[in-house]
């Protein structure tokens, strides 16, 4: 598999960010991991009683801390997509991203018809 994902890797743009924590940074850090939230779940199997605790993030918190982010805002994506694959005489619709379904598609042009 390792052999396959970089033969994959080769065919893609490859993107290097250089990083370096400011002040900024790290309170971006420390807020994000302060955002966590620990739950414990339980179930009973063959008559014992397993306990699961997890840490998690509040969806609708988590979403709105995406979408108010001023970096992310050049890679949020907004509206539908159609990505095909051509070749020579042969093209293929490419599925690779929620917005790139016919679902979101439908929806977007349901708003410019009469």
């Amino acid at each position: 598999m390792e052999k396959v994902l970089a033969k994959a890797r080769k065919h893609t743009v490859q993107v290097h960010v250089a990083f370096t924590y400011s002040t900024m940074h790290l309170r971006s850090l420390i807020k994000f991991i302060e955002q966590f939230t620990s739950a414990t779940v339980t179930g009973t199997l063959d008559g014992k009683v397993h306990a699961f605790t997890f840490e998690f993030r509040d969806p609708w918190k988590w979403i709105l801390s995406l979408i108010q982010d001023k970096s992310l805002a050049p890679m949020n994506m907004w509206n539908s997509v159609r990505k095909y694959y051509c070749c020579s005489n042969h093209e293929e619709r490419i599925y690779d991203e929620p917005n790139t379904a016919d679902t979101w598609w439908n929806i977007d042009v349901s708003f410019f018809l009469p």
